[in-house]
C-alpha cells in the first residue's frame, strides 16, 4: 500500500510541476530557427548550437552575455601556451564559418593552473570578435577583454591586429 501511495504522490508531483511550468497543448512548437542547421561531422568544423555559454560571472560584459548564437566548434584546451593557429583556422576560416559564422572556446591554464577562457567568434562579413575571460586568473587581470578584428586570418595568427571594442 505504501508503494502505491508513494507512486501516486510522485505522479501527482510530476503533474503539478508540469502544470506549474506552463506546459500545455497551446504551447508554441519549436521553430525551425531553433533546430540544428549544420551536420558537419568533424570535431573542428562548426555545428549549429542554440546554446551559448554564459559564465556565472556578473562581471561579464553585456556584449558577451547578449551575443547571438553561432555554430560551435569543438572546444580547445591548451596548457600554459599559445593555441596552435591551425586549430583555430580549421574552425574560423572554414567555408561554413565564412557563410554562417562560428565560435570556438579556447581554455588555457596559467602557471598556477587558473583557467583563462577565450571565445573566438567569426562573424560573416564582419571579421572576428574575441572575448577573453580572465576572471579566474588570481594573479592576472581578473577581468574581461573584448576586441574586434577586421581580418580573421590575420587575427588567428596574432591578435595585435585587433582593436579594443
Amino acid at each position: 500500500m505504501a508503494t502505491v501511495r508513494s507512486g501516486c504522490l510522485a505522479l501527482m508531483a510530476a503533474v503539478g510541476l508540469w502544470a506549474a511550468s506552463g506546459c500545455s497543448d497551446d504551447a508554441p512548437a519549436p521553430t525551425a530557427s531553433s533546430a540544428p542547421t549544420s551536420t558537419s561531422p568533424a570535431a573542428t568544423t562548426p555545428e549549429q548550437s542554440a546554446t551559448v555559454e554564459t559564465p556565472a560571472s556578473e562581471g561579464a560584459p553585456a556584449a558577451f552575455r547578449e551575443r547571438f548564437a553561432l555554430p560551435q566548434c569543438a572546444p580547445i584546451t591548451v596548457d600554459q601556451g599559445r593555441v596552435d593557429p591551425a586549430a583555430l583556422q580549421d574552425c574560423l576560416l572554414s567555408s561554413d564559418a565564412q557563410r554562417e559564422g562560428a565560435e570556438v572556446l579556447v581554455t588555457s591554464n596559467t602557471v598556477e593552473g587558473d583557467p583563462i577562457k577565450t571565445y573566438y567568434r567569426a562573424l560573416p562579413g564582419e571579421g572576428l570578435e574575441v572575448f577573453t575571460d580572465a576572471t579566474a586568473d588570481s594573479f592576472g587581470s581578473e577581468g574581461w577583454r573584448h576586441v574586434r578584428c577586421v581580418d580573421v586570418a590575420a587575427a588567428v595568427e596574432n591578435l595585435d591586429s585587433c582593436q579594443e571594442a
